[in-house]
């Protein structure tokens, strides 16, 4: 059948088609399974680089369910995972953090709130270490005390906790 003689109606029909028929196949392609050499090309790292990131755990990939040394990947997870780290532009940044102090805690990025968290923890656990410093201090106050009622022979406890 002739474009020309096709109606409105069949003519959106067959452009929604092929459309469909490209993002699909799109989509396919951006699934596919890619080896370590293509991963050295659409990453840039040295394959001894991300051999490396597969180590540590940084790095999206897959193993067969039969075990063996090879690996493999998607490509739509390695794209995704090059893209995770963003980081903003200076203006974006100074847009997030203008405000009161409030509004700057909810535009934090995940990695700034984490940086937040580590600090409040270090922060608790200073206190925490003062507090069990301090504890230390008294017992070694105390031992010494009983050290010295031992020697002069008043080992009772109300000699010791009566006498300060």
């Amino acid at each position: 059948m002739l474009l020309v003689h096709l109606t409105i109606s069949q003519m959106k029909e067959v452009i929604e088609g092929v459309f469909q028929q490209s993002s699909s196949q799109g989509s396919n392609n951006q699934s596919e399974i890619i080896d370590i050499e293509e991963v050295s090309k659409l990453t840039g790292y040295k394959k001894a680089t991300i051999y490396k990131l597969i180590h540590e755990r940084k790095i999206p990939f897959h193993k067969p369910a039969h075990g063996g040394r090879k690996v493999f990947f998607k490509s739509d997870e390695i794209d995704k995972w090059l893209q995770s780290n963003r980081i903003e532009t200076n203006e974006e940044f100074s847009l997030n953090h203008r405000g009161n102090k409030e509004g700057r805690h909810h535009n934090k990025s995940p990695s700034q709130q984490k940086l937040q968290s580590y600090k409040s923890l270090r922060n608790l656990f200073g206190a925490f270490c003062g507090i069990i410093y301090d504890y230390k201090s008294q017992i070694q106050e105390l031992e010494s005390k009983l050290a010295k009622y031992e020697t002069d022979g008043q080992t009772t406890t109300e000699n010791l906790f009566t006498n300060n």
